[in-house]
């Protein structure tokens, strides 16, 4: 990481995971959900409820030789009081693994939707739902926003049917005295006061936030500009990973090569 400057700190500075997993697993950043908001009437204010509908996919990996003919990965969605509000199901032949650093994959998809109408996440109502995912004995909880968005190079950026002024700020991995690893309650502190100044957007300059800064900008209702570089030329779009912060309800906006006129 070459931004900030060294005398920030470095070394690891973001959380690390030790996960234990069965052979027959969810990839990690493996899965992903995109809304779909059906009848949405512009106007209509910001508790409007809406049909919809979650299309979401999982990648498993399998570590044992043996494959996996009929592995049924389960997808469950759960409003904010625990109540099931859709379900769907996919089965996925996995192979066995060449050995066990070079697991197999599998991809599946399916679309869950909405036995009732949805809330909507904005900033000025944050709302979120749950998403599980099982396969045997792994299982996997996602927040998902459900939400409608909408460019135009006339009108601007459009949310939920409504005109959104993006207000925000490019926010670098660091805080004064702190150096770069911050803990979250920091990074909760920063979107706060970030949402109590009028605005609502965070670009996470220059690089990809880690999960639980994604968190705290979904529950405190800040749109992200997820960003992120690589010091390459000729590098291709397809070549950027966003891994988890491709799901997240607030994820307004991807960026690619900041700052690199060889992109």
């Amino acid at each position: 990481m070459l931004w900030p400057p060294t005398d920030e700190g470095g070394g690891i500075y973001r959380k690390t995971f030790l996960v234990r997993t069965p052979p027959l697993h969810l990839a990690t950043d493996g899965i992903y959900a995109r809304s779909t908001v059906h009848g949405l009437t512009s106007g209509s204010g910001p508790n409007l409820a809406a049909k919809a509908s979650v299309a979401v996919s999982a990648t498993v990996e399998n570590t044992a030789t043996t494959a996996e003919a009929d592995a049924k990965v389960a997808f469950d969605l759960f409003d904010a009081t625990g109540t099931g509000v859709g379900s769907a199901a996919v089965k996925l032949q996995v192979a066995g693994a060449a050995n066990s650093s070079a697991p197999a994959t599998a991809s599946g998809t399916a679309t869950l939707r909405l036995s009732r109408p949805a809330r909507l996440w904005a900033p000025a109502h944050p709302v979120l739902y749950t998403l599980r995912t099982r396969i045997g004995g792994d299982e996997v909880n996602t927040s998902v926003g459900i939400r409608s968005t909408n460019w135009s190079s006339t009108t601007g950026f459009w949310m939920n049917e409504e005109k959104v002024k993006i207000r925000g700020f490019c926010n670098h991995n660091t805080f004064g005295g702190l150096g770069m690893n911050l803990p979250d309650r920091v990074n909760l502190y920063r979107a706060q006061a970030l949402r109590g100044m009028g605005a609502n957007a965070w670009r996470t300059a220059h690089n990809p936030p880690e999960p639980g800064l994604l968190d705290i900008l979904d529950r405190v209702g800040v749109m992200a500009m997820d960003e992120n570089r690589i010091f390459t030329a000729g590098t291709t779009p397809g070549q950027f990973g966003f891994g988890h912060g491709a799901d997240y309800g607030k994820v307004a906006m991807l960026s690619l090569g900041s700052r690199l006129p060889s992109c």
